[in-house]
């Protein structure tokens, strides 16, 4: 069986906070989303939220897979990372971008069946 990819863009060289594009996540089961900087020093907060059949955003677990001891987290501040998310039977997925400080954010991320 092949599984189904989409590669979907949350932020692309964000320079100001906001929500992004959301996902809508149909029938995808895992999320890998990688964070990246144009400046390594600069400050970030990105909030993860999903979004279910009540409508409410509420946050989602992650697992950060780009270090050694995995983490787990509903946010990070940190750029360079990879992050993991079972996204089975959410309706929509958002990277929030809550802060940015100096240069810009980008929030890739690829959903699989």
């Amino acid at each position: 069986m092949i599984n189904d990819v989409l590669d979907h863009i949350f932020h692309d060289a964000a320079t100001v906070a906001g929500n992004g594009k959301f996902l809508d996540v149909k029938y995808f089961k895992t999320l890998t989303v990688e964070t990246f900087s144009s400046v390594a020093n600069s400050a970030r907060t990105i909030t993860f939220y999903s979004k279910g059949p009540s409508g409410v955003l509420k946050a989602l677990a992650g697992v950060k897979v780009s270090a050694s001891p995995l983490t787990t987290a509903v946010s990070t501040t940190g750029t360079g990372e990879t992050w993991q998310f079972d996204v089975t039977g959410l309706h929509k997925v958002y990277m929030d971008l809550t802060a940015i400080t100096d240069g810009t954010v980008s929030v890739h991320g690829r959903a699989v069946s």
